[in-house]
């Protein structure tokens, strides 16, 4: 690999690093035994792992490319992550709104990465402040 490929892996992973600390934080909110974790696989592929829970690797970089904004790639990750653990564990879905009693997506509005509500029209919390919705 290239100077300016290691480069472009290496800043990558900081920022996926960075995006997972709000998505972690809402995953707890449902089972504080697990945790995320950026990792970069053969092929300098970075994706994130799920620790705490038998998941297997999910690889994560189609479409994302390093400087984009934190909302959209937190928000991306937020998806992969839900995807992965309504697949896995959740026989319903995960987050839910309360209010509608329907799940909850991963998107980006005004610039910020939340959990939208498409029944109520709204946004449920940011991404990361999951635990702090009462």
């Amino acid at each position: 690999m290239s100077p300016d490929e290691d480069e472009w892996v290496l800043r990558f992973l900081d920022e996926v690093v960075e995006a997972l600390i709000p998505v972690e934080a809402d995953l707890r909110t449902w089972d504080p035994a697990l945790s995320l974790h950026a990792v970069l696989s053969e092929g300098d592929v970075v994706g994130v792992a799920i620790e705490g829970a038998g998941v297997p690797f999910l690889a994560y970089t189609a479409g994302r490319v390093p400087g984009e904004p934190l909302a959209d790639l937190t928000a991306g990750l937020a998806d992969v992550v839900q995807g992965e653990v309504m697949d896995q564990y959740v026989t319903r879905f995960w987050p839910s709104c309360s209010t509608h009693g329907r799940g909850l997506h991963a998107e980006v509005r005004g610039g910020e990465a939340v959990w939208w509500c498409r029944g109520g029209g709204h946004a449920f919390s940011s991404i990361g402040q999951l635990g702090l919705v009462v």
